[in-house]
This record gives structure tokens, C-alpha cells and sequence, in this order.
């Protein structure tokens, strides 16, 4: 937490929510080095004109990647059922407090 209220302590234990930034993919250094090669379709605005395809990127703690075989997946619950599943996930930068995932 980036500035933290002086309730919040260190080690007590909270829920929180992610929600993807979705953005162009030509317009972030990190999207356009992981974007997939471009394909055929491409996406068409009103009056012709072609936009690149948006990439949703989460930013995630670096303890929040585990591995599954040989690549890195993260635990999610999913929805009505609430079970536990792990899920693998591209990610395009590791720093020592950090994971930037790309897909999955």
C-alpha cells in the first residue's frame, strides 16, 4: 500500500480486489514487448481507421506468483463457487517487490 492510513499496521491481514488497466498496447513499453505478433483481423473504429488490440496488465506482489510445471501461474478464487484454482499467467517483468502480468 502506498500511503498506508496510521491504522493500518504492518503484518495485519486485509481482502483486497484487483481491477485490470486496460490500455492500448502500442502505448505501453511493457504491452508492446509482450503484445503477440499481429494477426490479420485487426480492429476497426467507426470510419475505417485500425487500433491496436488493448491488453489488460495487473500489477501484482512478487510472493503472489507460484510456479505450476515450469512456469508461473497465481492462485484465484473463482466466482459463485468459491474454490481455490491455480491458473498460469504470462508475466513480463519481475522486480523484487513486484510481478507485471500480462495474460492469464
Amino acid at each position: 500500500m502506498a500511503g498506508p492510513p496510521e491504522a493500518v499496521r504492518f503484518g495485519m491481514t486485509g481482502d483486497a480486489t484487483l481491477a485490470p488497466i486496460t490500455i492500448p498496447a502500442s502505448t505501453s513499453a511493457t504491452a508492446s514487448t509482450t503484445a503477440a505478433p499481429p494477426s490479420s483481423s485487426k480492429h476497426s473504429a467507426p470510419g475505417g481507421n485500425t487500433q491496436p488490440p488493448q491488453q489488460q496488465i495487473y500489477t501484482l506482489p512478487a510472493t503472489a506468483i507460484f510456479h505450476q510445471d515450469s512456469g508461473p501461474a497465481v492462485w484465484v478464487i473463482t466466482g459463485g463457487e468459491s474454490t481455490l484454482q491455480l491458473r498460469p499467467v504470462k508475466v513480463a517483468s519481475y522486480t523484487d517487490r513486484s510481478s507485471v502480468v500480462t495474460q492469464g
